[in-house]
C-alpha cells in the first residue's frame, strides 16, 4: 500500500517539477521551489524502496 502512495507522490512530485522547471526564469525563489521538489521526489523513491525491501524481506 505505502508503495503505491510513495508512487503517486513521486509522480506527482515530479510532474510538479516540470511544471516549475518550464516557467522558471532565473528567479531565485522559483529556483529554492524547483529544488524542493526534487528533494520531495527523492524522498518518494527513498520511501517506494525502503517498503519494497520491507515486503521482499518480511
Amino acid at each position: 500500500m505505502i508503495v503505491i502512495r510513495g508512487g503517486v507522490a513521486l509522480v506527482i512530485a515530479e510532474l510538479t517539477a516540470l511544471l516549475i522547471y518550464s516557467v522558471q526564469n532565473g528567479s531565485v525563489n522559483i529556483r529554492a521551489l524547483l529544488l524542493h521538489n526534487l528533494s520531495d521526489a527523492l524522498a518518494s523513491v527513498a520511501v517506494v524502496a525502503g517498503d519494497a525491501l520491507i515486503l521482499i524481506y518480511d
